[in-house]
């Protein structure tokens, strides 16, 4: 592994850690409950706490005790998703599990003290340490559990790596059940287990998809273009461009040379604006305000387009990209979603970027970039190119759509899929 893919797994996995600290809440509502049973939902960050949010609304809808192990990147959203009216009209909120004083306890203890039968994760590039925690410590095997992947081969990373650098997610435990991204993750999942010499029923991994995919199939992506458009003051026939960050170091780097590209593209005469979000590992850590700061001074580089603040405005990353006419990215799921929703993309698949993935993932190239539904940069020359056409050839867009229709559909039964093998192990 070179030096930059080591540094960028290290910093990664130093920033998971600064971003605790892990609470534990209860998920309060108004419905009954009668099947008496707990299951304990652990979510890292901002991606995996958006992959389980569906299956936690239908498990608490179906009348299950819900209890919510979150590290601080995805406590932030989670109260952000359950302080909206449509949930507080049905009782809705998060309490967290305090001890008979009101004092906030360890989270091993909180968790012991809610009795799961079963133990849920949402597994991403950053792991999921609070619940594995918890059943080294309670015993393999003791408690059902479940890794749901948001992202290609996730759910087995730390076993692909024999060198001990991967830190990023270092499981050791192996789950009743893993709810693959696709079929494509599953055979990764599955090459792994077996390279590492673990014995594994090819029926314990489920190909089911993202539960978080489910909200593409329903949504209006036209009401939220218009209202992500008015919020920002930005026209109809502007053309806007976001890029949305991966973790450091590499980051800056990329940042920097999608700016450099966009200064030279030719605008045909169109407005040109730009936006640039942080990945959400960094929120919550103490070198937020610095890279903040690096952000503000590479944007500050852009000559050729209108950099669109989006400080103070409520509106998700996710609802951005929707809006945008193309999303830059390293590898981000947002990128992902972005073309599994008929948009466009360009990935940023320089040689350390694709050491970095592969090493996470298992990939070597992007499943959407294979099948032609997405562009993907390989050197910094490219991006220019790549993202003029992406925004000005009518052609590449149409054979792009045409490629999404014939290799990436949704049927929206993701989260019931999840739910179908979580009341398996439960019955």
């Amino acid at each position: 592994m070179s030096s930059n893919v080591e540094q960028a797994a290290e910093s990664r996995a130093q920033k998971v850690i600064e971003a605790g600290p892990t609470h534990v809440f209860r998920l309060e509502h108004n419905k009954e409950n009668p099947l008496g049973q707990t299951i304990v939902a652990g979510v890292r960050d901002r991606g995996p706490a958006g992959c389980l949010a569906p299956v936690i609304d239908e498990l608490a809808d179906r009348g299950y005790k819900v209890v919510l192990v979150a590290d601080n990147p995805a406590e932030g959203f989670l109260k952000k998703r359950y302080e909206q009216d449509s949930y507080r009209q049905n009782g809705f909120r998060l309490e967290l599990v305090r001890d008979e004083t009101g004092k906030e306890i360890d989270p091993l203890l909180a968790i012991a003290a809610t009795r799961p039968a079963l133990i849920l994760s949402g597994v991403s590039l950053t792991g999921n340490p609070a619940t594995e925690l918890y059943l080294t410590k309670t015993g393999e095997g003791q408690i059902p559990s479940i890794w749901v992947e948001d992202y290609w081969g996730v759910a087995t990373g730390a076993w692909a790596n024999d060198s001990g650098q991967m830190k990023i997610t270092s499981f050791n435990l192996q789950p009743d059940v893993i709810c693959a991204f696709d079929q494509k993750s599953k055979v990764i999942d599955l090459e792994r287990l077996k390279k590492a010499g673990r014995e594994i029923n090819e029926d314990s991994i489920i190909v089911t998809g993202s539960p978080v995919f489910d909200e593409i199939v329903r949504q209006n992506n036209e009401a939220i273009n218009k209202r992500v458009r008015e919020t920002l003051s930005v026209d109809n026939q502007d053309l806007l461009v976001t890029y949305v960050g991966g973790a450091p170091p590499l980051d800056l780097s990329i940042l920097k040379t999608t700016v450099e590209s966009i200064n030279q593209i030719n605008n045909h005469g169109r407005h040109l604006k730009f936006i640039a979000r942080i990945h959400p590992s960094i929120f919550g850590s103490g070198d937020l305000s610095r890279y903040k700061s690096d952000y503000e001074k590479i944007l500050g580089l852009v000559t050729s387009a209108q950099v669109v603040s989006t400080a103070d405005k409520d509106l998700s990353t996710e609802e951005l990209a929707t809006a945008s006419n193309v999303v830059v990215s390293p590898y981000s799921t947002v990128g992902i979603r972005k073309v599994f929703e008929g948009g466009f993309a360009l990935f940023m698949l320089f040689p350390t970027v694709r050491r970095d993935l592969e090493n996470a993932t298992g990939l070597s190239n992007l499943p959407v970039v294979e099948s032609g539904a997405s562009l993907a940069a390989r050197k910094s020359n490219d991006v220019r190119k790549m993202l003029e056409d992406l925004l000005f050839d009518g052609n590449l867009r149409a054979k792009l759509n045409e490629a999404q229709r014939n290799y990436h559909r949704l049927d929206g039964q993701n989260t019931a899929r999840v739910v179908q093998q979580i009341e398996k192990l439960l019955s």
